[in-house]
Protein backbone atom coordinates (compact mmCIF):
# COMPACT_ATOMS: atom_id res chain seq x y z
CA UNK A 1 0.00 0.00 0.00
CA UNK A 2 0.74 3.48 -0.58
CA UNK A 3 3.04 4.84 2.62
CA UNK A 4 1.39 8.12 3.46
CA UNK A 5 2.48 9.82 7.41
CA UNK A 6 -1.03 11.54 7.69
CA UNK A 7 -3.86 12.77 6.53
CA UNK A 8 -2.80 16.47 6.86
CA UNK A 9 0.32 15.76 5.13
CA UNK A 10 -1.74 14.96 1.87
CA UNK A 11 -2.47 17.84 -0.92
CA UNK A 12 -6.10 20.34 -0.19
CA UNK A 13 -7.53 18.98 -2.92
CA UNK A 14 -6.63 15.03 -2.18
CA UNK A 15 -8.11 15.61 1.08
CA UNK A 16 -11.32 17.41 -0.14
CA UNK A 17 -11.69 14.18 -2.16
CA UNK A 18 -11.28 11.91 0.67
CA UNK A 19 -12.88 13.27 2.87
CA UNK A 20 -16.17 13.48 0.09
CA UNK A 21 -16.23 9.95 -0.92
CA UNK A 22 -14.23 7.89 1.46
CA UNK A 23 -15.21 9.85 4.67
CA UNK A 24 -11.75 10.23 5.58
CA UNK A 25 -11.38 13.07 8.19
CA UNK A 26 -8.33 14.40 10.58
CA UNK A 27 -10.45 13.21 13.35
CA UNK A 28 -11.15 9.56 12.16
CA UNK A 29 -14.87 8.28 13.27
CA UNK A 30 -14.24 4.57 13.09
CA UNK A 31 -11.57 3.97 15.40
CA UNK A 32 -9.43 5.89 17.55
CA UNK A 33 -6.41 3.22 16.44
CA UNK A 34 -3.88 5.11 14.62
CA UNK A 35 -2.83 2.05 12.70
CA UNK A 36 -6.24 1.69 11.74
CA UNK A 37 -6.21 5.65 10.39
CA UNK A 38 -3.27 5.07 8.65
CA UNK A 39 -4.85 1.47 6.82
CA UNK A 40 -8.14 4.09 6.11
CA UNK A 41 -5.98 6.43 4.50
CA UNK A 42 -3.77 4.32 2.50
CA UNK A 43 -6.86 2.04 1.16
CA UNK A 44 -8.74 5.41 0.13
CA UNK A 45 -5.37 6.67 -2.11
CA UNK A 46 -5.12 3.47 -3.70
CA UNK A 47 -8.66 2.97 -4.25
CA UNK A 48 -8.63 6.89 -5.97
CA UNK A 49 -5.60 5.76 -8.13
CA UNK A 50 -7.28 2.28 -9.17
CA UNK A 51 -10.55 4.11 -10.19
CA UNK A 52 -8.75 7.19 -12.32
CA UNK A 53 -6.61 4.61 -14.24
CA UNK A 54 -9.92 2.66 -14.91
CA UNK A 55 -11.83 6.00 -16.25
CA UNK A 56 -8.38 7.01 -17.78
CA UNK A 57 -8.35 4.22 -19.83
CA UNK A 58 -11.89 4.50 -21.13
CA UNK A 59 -11.21 7.70 -21.65
CA UNK A 60 -8.59 7.35 -24.00
CA UNK A 61 -10.31 4.86 -26.16
CA UNK A 62 -13.44 7.11 -26.21
CA UNK A 63 -11.22 10.21 -27.42
CA UNK A 64 -9.33 8.10 -30.01
CA UNK A 65 -11.06 9.35 -33.40
CA UNK A 66 -11.13 12.74 -31.37
CA UNK A 67 -8.38 14.18 -33.89
CA UNK A 68 -9.89 12.72 -36.85
CA UNK A 69 -11.70 14.98 -39.80
CA UNK A 70 -15.59 14.31 -40.01
CA UNK A 71 -14.78 13.14 -43.59
CA UNK A 72 -12.26 10.42 -42.25
CA UNK A 73 -14.69 8.87 -39.71
CA UNK A 74 -17.42 8.98 -42.46
CA UNK A 75 -15.07 7.02 -44.15
CA UNK A 76 -14.06 4.86 -41.67
CA UNK A 77 -17.73 4.15 -41.06
CA UNK A 78 -18.29 2.96 -44.16
CA UNK A 79 -15.97 0.36 -44.57
CA UNK A 80 -17.69 -1.25 -41.40
CA UNK A 81 -15.03 -2.87 -39.19
CA UNK A 82 -15.35 -5.27 -37.30
CA UNK A 83 -12.41 -4.83 -35.37
CA UNK A 84 -14.73 -3.27 -32.24
CA UNK A 85 -13.99 0.32 -33.42
CA UNK A 86 -16.86 1.13 -34.96
CA UNK A 87 -18.60 1.97 -31.80
CA UNK A 88 -16.11 4.33 -30.81
CA UNK A 89 -16.77 5.64 -34.30
CA UNK A 90 -20.15 5.86 -34.26
CA UNK A 91 -19.80 7.67 -30.63
CA UNK A 92 -17.79 10.63 -31.99
CA UNK A 93 -19.79 11.61 -34.73
CA UNK A 94 -22.74 11.55 -32.17
CA UNK A 95 -20.65 13.90 -29.69
CA UNK A 96 -20.07 16.08 -33.06
CA UNK A 97 -23.20 16.05 -34.83
CA UNK A 98 -24.72 18.74 -33.61
CA UNK A 99 -21.73 20.92 -34.96
CA UNK A 100 -21.64 19.33 -38.39
CA UNK A 101 -22.00 22.01 -41.06
CA UNK A 102 -24.08 20.89 -43.90
CA UNK A 103 -21.83 19.54 -46.32
CA UNK A 104 -20.87 17.16 -43.63
CA UNK A 105 -24.34 16.03 -42.68
CA UNK A 106 -24.99 15.67 -46.32
CA UNK A 107 -22.03 13.32 -46.32
CA UNK A 108 -23.27 11.43 -43.28
CA UNK A 109 -26.98 11.69 -44.58
CA UNK A 110 -25.69 10.03 -47.71
CA UNK A 111 -23.45 7.21 -46.11
CA UNK A 112 -26.08 5.77 -43.96
CA UNK A 113 -28.92 5.77 -46.88
CA UNK A 114 -26.30 3.57 -48.93
CA UNK A 115 -25.49 1.59 -45.70
CA UNK A 116 -29.48 0.79 -44.89
CA UNK A 117 -30.21 0.37 -48.36
CA UNK A 118 -27.84 -3.28 -48.20
CA UNK A 119 -28.23 -6.26 -46.04
CA UNK A 120 -24.48 -6.98 -44.92
CA UNK A 121 -23.77 -9.76 -46.20
CA UNK A 122 -21.76 -10.47 -42.08
CA UNK A 123 -24.11 -10.19 -39.27
CA UNK A 124 -21.18 -8.40 -37.03
CA UNK A 125 -21.07 -5.59 -40.15
CA UNK A 126 -25.35 -5.59 -40.09
CA UNK A 127 -25.22 -4.66 -36.13
CA UNK A 128 -22.96 -1.77 -36.58
CA UNK A 129 -25.50 -0.14 -39.73
CA UNK A 130 -27.96 -0.70 -37.28
CA UNK A 131 -26.78 0.74 -34.38
CA UNK A 132 -25.18 3.62 -36.95
CA UNK A 133 -29.14 4.09 -38.11
CA UNK A 134 -30.30 4.31 -34.59
CA UNK A 135 -28.12 6.10 -33.15
CA UNK A 136 -27.32 8.90 -35.91
CA UNK A 137 -30.23 9.38 -38.61
CA UNK A 138 -32.96 11.31 -35.55
CA UNK A 139 -30.19 14.22 -35.17
CA UNK A 140 -29.49 14.89 -38.44
CA UNK A 141 -31.91 17.80 -39.30
CA UNK A 142 -30.82 18.37 -42.98
CA UNK A 143 -32.99 17.79 -45.90
CA UNK A 144 -30.82 14.98 -47.22
CA UNK A 145 -31.53 12.91 -44.17
CA UNK A 146 -35.22 12.53 -45.19
CA UNK A 147 -33.76 9.60 -48.39
CA UNK A 148 -31.74 7.92 -46.13
CA UNK A 149 -35.04 8.25 -43.47
CA UNK A 150 -37.33 6.61 -46.17
CA UNK A 151 -35.38 4.14 -47.04
CA UNK A 152 -35.00 2.75 -43.42
CA UNK A 153 -38.46 2.26 -43.19
CA UNK A 154 -39.12 0.29 -45.66
CA UNK A 155 -35.73 -1.92 -44.74
CA UNK A 156 -36.69 -5.68 -43.29
CA UNK A 157 -34.18 -5.11 -40.28
CA UNK A 158 -36.46 -4.02 -37.27
CA UNK A 159 -33.84 -1.67 -36.02
CA UNK A 160 -33.50 0.32 -39.38
CA UNK A 161 -36.85 0.91 -39.39
CA UNK A 162 -37.39 1.79 -35.64
CA UNK A 163 -34.34 4.86 -36.59
CA UNK A 164 -36.72 6.18 -39.12
CA UNK A 165 -39.63 6.01 -37.02
CA UNK A 166 -37.35 7.74 -34.32
CA UNK A 167 -36.18 10.73 -37.07
CA UNK A 168 -39.63 11.17 -37.76
CA UNK A 169 -41.13 12.03 -34.91
CA UNK A 170 -37.74 14.61 -34.55
CA UNK A 171 -38.26 16.22 -37.42
CA UNK A 172 -41.50 15.66 -39.25
CA UNK A 173 -42.42 13.39 -42.18
CA UNK A 174 -41.97 14.09 -46.05
CA UNK A 175 -43.94 12.38 -48.70
CA UNK A 176 -41.38 9.57 -49.13
CA UNK A 177 -42.06 8.82 -45.38
CA UNK A 178 -45.08 9.35 -45.59
CA UNK A 179 -45.79 6.58 -48.31
CA UNK A 180 -43.60 4.49 -46.18
CA UNK A 181 -45.42 4.14 -43.46
CA UNK A 182 -48.84 4.12 -45.08
CA UNK A 183 -47.71 0.73 -47.40
CA UNK A 184 -47.43 -1.87 -44.59
CA UNK A 185 -48.17 -1.75 -41.27
CA UNK A 186 -45.86 -2.93 -38.19
CA UNK A 187 -48.59 -3.38 -35.58
CA UNK A 188 -45.35 -4.88 -33.20
CA UNK A 189 -43.65 -1.35 -33.25
CA UNK A 190 -45.12 0.97 -30.37
CA UNK A 191 -42.96 3.48 -32.18
CA UNK A 192 -44.50 2.99 -35.41
CA UNK A 193 -48.04 3.47 -34.36
CA UNK A 194 -46.85 6.41 -32.17
CA UNK A 195 -45.14 7.77 -35.63
CA UNK A 196 -48.36 7.26 -37.73
CA UNK A 197 -50.55 9.34 -35.60
CA UNK A 198 -48.28 12.47 -35.98
CA UNK A 199 -49.02 13.74 -39.70
CA UNK A 200 -52.66 14.45 -41.29
CA UNK A 201 -51.47 12.60 -44.74
CA UNK A 202 -50.31 9.37 -42.91
CA UNK A 203 -53.35 9.64 -41.04
CA UNK A 204 -56.06 10.36 -44.05
CA UNK A 205 -54.12 7.63 -46.37
CA UNK A 206 -54.22 4.96 -43.28
CA UNK A 207 -57.49 5.78 -42.51
CA UNK A 208 -58.83 7.75 -39.21
CA UNK A 209 -60.22 4.21 -37.56
CA UNK A 210 -57.43 2.27 -38.55
CA UNK A 211 -54.92 4.34 -36.89
CA UNK A 212 -57.23 4.89 -33.88
CA UNK A 213 -56.78 1.17 -33.53
CA UNK A 214 -53.28 0.85 -33.85
CA UNK A 215 -52.17 3.70 -31.26
CA UNK A 216 -51.19 2.19 -28.16
CA UNK A 217 -52.64 4.53 -25.73
CA UNK A 218 -55.29 7.30 -25.24
CA UNK A 219 -52.63 9.98 -26.08
CA UNK A 220 -51.55 8.86 -29.00
CA UNK A 221 -55.57 8.38 -30.44
CA UNK A 222 -55.95 12.04 -29.35
CA UNK A 223 -53.10 12.94 -31.85
CA UNK A 224 -54.49 10.94 -34.45
CA UNK A 225 -57.82 12.96 -34.05
CA UNK A 226 -56.26 16.35 -33.91
CA UNK A 227 -54.55 15.48 -37.24
CA UNK A 228 -57.57 14.25 -39.28
CA UNK A 229 -59.62 17.44 -37.93
CA UNK A 230 -56.91 19.06 -39.94
CA UNK A 231 -58.93 17.88 -43.17
CA UNK A 232 -61.93 20.11 -42.32
CA UNK A 233 -64.11 17.18 -42.54
CA UNK A 234 -65.81 17.03 -39.03
CA UNK A 235 -68.88 15.26 -39.89
CA UNK A 236 -66.95 11.78 -40.91
CA UNK A 237 -64.31 12.70 -37.99
CA UNK A 238 -67.06 12.42 -35.31
CA UNK A 239 -68.96 9.75 -36.97
CA UNK A 240 -65.47 7.77 -36.90
CA UNK A 241 -64.93 9.10 -33.23
CA UNK A 242 -68.25 7.76 -31.70
CA UNK A 243 -66.40 4.92 -29.69
CA UNK A 244 -63.57 7.40 -28.48
CA UNK A 245 -65.44 9.75 -26.19
CA UNK A 246 -62.72 10.84 -24.53
CA UNK A 247 -60.34 11.42 -27.27
CA UNK A 248 -62.51 13.47 -29.13
CA UNK A 249 -62.79 15.55 -26.14
CA UNK A 250 -59.13 16.19 -25.56
CA UNK A 251 -58.85 16.70 -28.65
CA UNK A 252 -61.39 19.55 -28.86
CA UNK A 253 -60.27 20.71 -25.56
CA UNK A 254 -56.69 21.17 -26.32
CA UNK A 255 -56.93 23.02 -29.62
CA UNK A 256 -60.20 25.07 -28.69
CA UNK A 257 -62.11 24.17 -31.32
CA UNK A 258 -64.89 26.17 -30.93
CA UNK A 259 -67.00 25.35 -33.88
CA UNK A 260 -67.42 21.65 -32.04
CA UNK A 261 -69.41 23.44 -29.32
CA UNK A 262 -72.44 21.74 -30.31
CA UNK A 263 -71.21 18.44 -30.40
CA UNK A 264 -69.54 18.94 -27.34
CA UNK A 265 -73.49 19.47 -25.91
CA UNK A 266 -74.22 16.30 -26.87
CA UNK A 267 -71.26 14.55 -25.59
CA UNK A 268 -72.55 16.03 -22.16
CA UNK A 269 -76.33 14.56 -22.67
CA UNK A 270 -74.76 11.82 -23.81
CA UNK A 271 -72.48 10.96 -20.60
CA UNK A 272 -73.71 13.36 -18.13
CA UNK A 273 -73.85 9.95 -15.77
CA UNK A 274 -70.70 8.95 -16.46
CA UNK A 275 -68.50 11.21 -13.50
CA UNK A 276 -64.75 10.73 -15.69
CA UNK A 277 -66.62 11.64 -18.70
CA UNK A 278 -68.27 14.54 -17.10
CA UNK A 279 -65.44 15.87 -15.62
CA UNK A 280 -63.10 15.99 -19.00
CA UNK A 281 -66.62 17.50 -20.70
CA UNK A 282 -66.69 20.60 -18.31
CA UNK A 283 -63.26 21.21 -18.39
CA UNK A 284 -63.47 21.62 -22.50
CA UNK A 285 -66.02 23.81 -22.26
CA UNK A 286 -64.90 26.25 -19.58
CA UNK A 287 -61.65 26.37 -21.73
CA UNK A 288 -64.28 26.89 -24.76
CA UNK A 289 -65.83 29.58 -22.41
CA UNK A 290 -69.87 28.38 -22.44
CA UNK A 291 -71.63 29.71 -19.81
CA UNK A 292 -74.91 27.73 -20.47
CA UNK A 293 -73.10 24.01 -20.94
CA UNK A 294 -70.70 24.85 -18.14
CA UNK A 295 -74.23 24.97 -15.57
CA UNK A 296 -75.96 22.11 -17.21
CA UNK A 297 -73.07 20.09 -16.74
CA UNK A 298 -72.70 21.39 -12.78
CA UNK A 299 -76.31 20.55 -12.70
CA UNK A 300 -75.82 16.99 -13.50
CA UNK A 301 -72.62 16.70 -11.33
CA UNK A 302 -75.38 17.71 -8.35
CA UNK A 303 -77.48 15.06 -9.11
CA UNK A 304 -77.24 12.23 -6.64
CA UNK A 305 -77.71 9.52 -9.18
CA UNK A 306 -74.00 10.60 -10.28
CA UNK A 307 -72.22 10.00 -7.01
CA UNK A 308 -73.75 6.57 -6.31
Amino acid sequence: MTEVNDFKSLPAYIRRHLSTRYSVSEEPIYSPSQEYEAWHIRFALEDRQARGLKYLTATMKDIRFAGYSTPDLIDMLVRLPTDGTTAVVIAELVRRVSDLDDISKSQLSEALGQLAADIQPQAPQRTVVDRAAMRLLYRLDNRQAFPAAAVCARSPRAIRREASYRFYMANGIDEAGREALAEKVWNTSTRYRQVITTDSTVVKKMGLARVLDLAPSTYWRKVAIVRALDWNNCSDVLDICADYPLELIWAINENRLTDLLPHVMKLLEEYKNDAYLLNRILQCLARLGDENGLSLGMEDYAKPSLKK
